[in-house]
């Protein structure tokens, strides 16, 4: 017979544990909470009478009597079995694995402890409440777990495998992994027997994890999802290497999916008496991206080898910025302008003539070339290096808006309509630019009268363009011939007011 203070001190308990599962919001906590509770509820009976459920020779000998004693003892340790799977469910997801992204790893460690403390409970029923010899029971079921385990190596060393690899979580749902450089996916599901893997080509893989536990996991999102890509490339020899670099590595800046911390950087991989292997690394925010990533920059860097004169198979070309004399550059800027959609409605000799008034200039990586809301009435087309258009938030903070390489070009309005620079551009790299002013296009302005209409469809086509990729403010409500028209208007007013 136990003291009344203690009896009083642990029903307290009790009462408190009741009030703490109403208190707590986390439906775990409130299952351990009300287990313990009446767990400790049913023990003060023993407690009372002196009794413990393992005290088999003090069990009544009338048949009712003897059989409510039973229920009350089978009673007993099913709440104590419950109590001790809560206890560990609240172990397990509040304190050991309290993230999201191991869920798949507590629940099985959860499932398998719980089914093993339920077993335990069973044999403890049998021998403390029914008086069973389990001994000869557990050797057969021994023997029995022998025969079953040999006739499930396999699927047993699976969901084994399975289990150690939920515990450690080298992936988790959603994570990139790469198996043995063989398989690579998106990590589906993952469960007591395998891992289910979405490939690129959208089939669903399915890998046993006993495979996976003995094989190399690459964790592609592991410490994070930014992902180190690289770009072969193999140019003529007698372009010298330092300019290929160059022009390489602003092709990989070009591309907004490449990171500018770390910055890229290329590198000669081999020499060779007719060609120059080059490689350029750079990184991208996530590796599920990579092949897009790399297919960008491999087309960036054609572009951006093709406008400098750099050629994969033969001698290097004379272009915009680096031709010797003004015949050779006139030449190349003819051709430069030819490539661009603005001066499509002109002739060849009206684009030759252009491109012997337009003045080239070098920047220097970090200059400014125009900001926002500042007049001008020129233009200037990109042929080497990249430039960043920024426009001003509502935060007063410089936002990114798009990146120019070669062939692109900006500053039409202001050219053809006198409208104020609508953003700031500044040079990301060195690089070439070749500015046209309006005093430049006003000759052949007058000579054809109907060229501001040709130019205004242009114009309204390339601006409904960039509205719709968001890099500038849509006409909404209004269709594209009605733009077309206002802007011809404009361009007709402005070069009027130069005549």
């Amino acid at each position: 017979m136990i003291s009344a203070p203690v009896l009083v001190v642990v029903g307290l308990v009790v009462l408190a544990l009741v009030a703490a599962g109403f208190y707590t919001h986390d439906r775990l906590q409130r299952r351990f909470a009300w287990g313990g509770a009446l767990w400790l509820a049913l023990t003060l009976g023993y407690l009372h009478s002196g009794d413990l459920p393992v005290l088999l020779n003090r069990l009544p000998t009338d048949p009712l009597s003897r059989a409510l004693v039973q229920a009350y003892d089978v009673v007993w340790w099913i709440s104590l079995a419950w109590l001790t799977v809560a206890g560990i469910n609240v172990l397990l997801w509040c304190w050991l694995f309290p993230r999201a992204s191991h869920a798949g790893g507590r629940k099985l460690v959860a499932d398998v402890i719980s089914a093993l403390v339920y077993v335990a409970t069973i044999f403890a029923i049998m021998a403390f409440v029914f008086d069973y010899e389990i001994n000869g029971l557990l050797a057969t079921s021994g023997v029995v777990a022998i025969v079953i385990g040999l006739a499930l190596q396999s699927s047993l060393g699976e969901i084994v495998s399975g289990l150690f690899m939920s515990v450690e979580a080298p992936y988790h749902a959603g994570d990139w992994i790469t198996i043995d450089d063989n398989v690579e996916g998106e990590v589906i599901e993952t469960n007591w027997r395998a891992t289910r893997i979405k490939t690129r080509s959208g089939d669903i893989r399915i890998v046993p994890n006993s495979v996976i536990a003995h094989a190399q996991i690459v964790n592609h999102y592991f410490p994070n999802q930014q992902h180190h890509a690289l770009v072969d490339v193999t140019v003529d020899a007698r372009t010298p290497p330092q300019r290929v670099m160059t022009v390489i590595l602003g092709a990989a800046l070009a591309a907004k999916c490449v990171r500018h911390d770390p910055a890229p950087r290329t590198l000669v991989r081999s020499l060779g008496q007719t060609a120059i292997e080059y490689r350029v690394e750079f990184v991208i925010d996530d590796f599920a991206e990579a092949p897009a990533a790399r297919s960008d920059v491999a087309s960036r860097i054609w572009l951006h080898l093709s406008w400098a004169g750099i050629r994969m198979d033969g001698p290097p070309l004379a272009s915009p910025g680096t031709a010797e004399s003004d015949a050779e550059r006139t030449a190349t800027l003819e051709k430069a302008l030819a490539r661009v959609s603005l001066f499509a409605p002109l002739s060849f000799d009206e684009r030759g003539t252009l491109a012997g008034r337009m003045r080239t200039h070098k920047v220097v990586a970090g200059t400014p070339l125009v900001n926002a809301g500042e007049s001008g009435d020129s233009m200037f087309l990109i042929s080497e290096g990249v430039l960043i258009v920024k426009t001003r938030t509502e935060s007063g903070e410089d936002s990114e808006v798009s990146r120019l390489g070669p062939g692109d070009y900006f500053g039409e309005m202001s050219l053809l309509t006198g409208a104020p620079r609508s953003a700031n551009v500044v040079a990301l790299t060195d690089g070439w630019v070749h500015e046209l002013a309006k005093d430049d296009l006003a000759p052949i302005m007058t000579a054809r009268p109907v060229l501001p209409h040709e130019l205004g469809r242009v114009l309204a086509a390339r601006q409904r363009s960039l509205a719709e990729a968001g890099k500038a403010e849509g006409k909404s409500g209004e269709s594209e011939d009605s733009y077309a028209e206002r802007i011809s208007a404009w361009i007709t007013t402005f070069f009027r007011s130069a005549a």
